[in-house]
């Protein structure tokens, strides 16, 4: 009932969520344990509703994934962290999704690896090691 429009409620509840999700934000934190501390981990999932966060799919999240890389950051940052099913952290290491930098609506697939990108680097030396340990 009212004069209202249900987009216009539902815009006004989400804003609500979202700043209410702000305020519950923990800060990043600098380590080189690769263990994502309890607290990042519950607002990652929460901002995500246990969802893969890529744009257009709503699968389960399977795993959670660092958008800078945290072998060469250290950094476990809530803003920088995504929770994605298996399939698109699988292309996100394969270093396959485009605009990673951005904002997660700004995400799409690529066709090709940019063989400037330090993931296709990163798989080049796991290949090379998975072969020399092989090797042994």
């Amino acid at each position: 009932k009212g004069d209202g429009e249900w987009n216009d409620l539902m815009r006004v509840l989400v804003n609500l969520w979202e700043e209410k999700l702000a305020l519950e934000k923990p800060t990043a934190v600098k380590t080189v344990s690769r263990h994502i501390p309890s607290a990042i981990r519950r607002f990652v999932l929460k901002r995500s509703n246990y969802k893969c966060e890529f744009p257009g799919c709503s699968k389960h999240y399977s795993e959670l994934h660092h958008a800078d890389r945290f072998g060469v950051t250290w950094l476990h940052d809530p803003d920088r962290l995504f929770a994605l099913c298996k399939a698109h952290h699988q292309l996100a290491h394969d270093g396959l999704i485009k605009n990673e930098k951005k904002n997660i609506p700004e995400w799409r697939v690529r066709d090709v690896v940019e063989r400037s990108d330090p993931r296709w680097v990163d798989r080049l030396v796991m290949r090379f090691r998975a072969a020399a340990i092989g090797r042994l």
